[in-house]
């Protein structure tokens, strides 16, 4: 009988790059995805109204297209040490009111911020990392 090699679980390989269609998507996404790549025209749910990448302790790059999360308030991405590119395409984060803070991200070298996004915010924050020296 020839032998079997089982890997459990627990060993597999965890994603590095994710790609998003829909808020339940974002949602379910490890901790360990390196790159977020969310489509455009999606994430547009009523009860998605606020991202909290802070949790993705490994995150490197964070690409949304057009027309992403019409209804989200505030964004958040603090203490994301490898953090390198943030990309959002045109016309997302529409929602009135709100924050987009870039908080202690020592790696950060690109933001790009597509047209007609986070208009209606109260609050933009950029504190610490690299990226202040090119601001």
């Amino acid at each position: 009988m020839p032998s079997v090699n089982i890997t459990p679980v627990s060993v597999l390989p965890k994603p590095r790059e994710t790609t998003i269609h829909n808020g339940n998507e974002f949602q379910r996404l490890t901790i360990y995805v390196e790159v977020i790549i969310v489509v455009s025209h999606c994430c547009n749910e009523s009860n998605v109204v606020g991202l909290d990448f802070s949790r993705f302790s490994n995150l490197r790059e964070v690409r949304v297209g057009d027309d992403c999360f019409a209804n989200v308030k505030d964004v958040h991405m603090t203490w994301l040490k490898k953090l390198e590119k943030v990309e959002f395409g045109s016309g997302c984060c529409q929602a009135a009111g709100g924050s987009f803070e870039v908080k202690e991200c020592e790696k950060l070298k690109s933001v790009k911020i597509g047209d007609g996004c986070f208009v209606k915010v109260r609050v933009v924050v950029f504190i610490g990392g690299s990226l202040l020296a090119l601001l």
